[in-house]
């Protein structure tokens, strides 16, 4: 996967984590029981948790699923 899809992707799933969906799918793939949106904070710190749980998420679905090609 080209590092800019892998980075959109990560956008996708903060935004989902921001807006306190459940999961994230695309058409080749699904992740699911996304973590609760941080409440508390700036929006900034809400940010930062967000696109940090979603890069860790995605990493680790990654090494899972090393032939995910998006």
């Amino acid at each position: 996967m080209k590092h800019e899809r892998k980075e959109e992707h990560i956008r996708n799933i903060a935004f989902c984590i921001r807006d306190g969906a459940s999961g994230y799918v695309t058409d080749n793939f699904r992740i699911e029981d996304l973590p609760t949106p941080q409440r508390t904070g700036t929006m900034t710190q809400q940010d930062t948790y967000s696109k940090h749980k979603a890069r860790q998420i995605f990493e680790a679905f990654l090494e899972q699923n090393p032939e995910t090609n998006d």
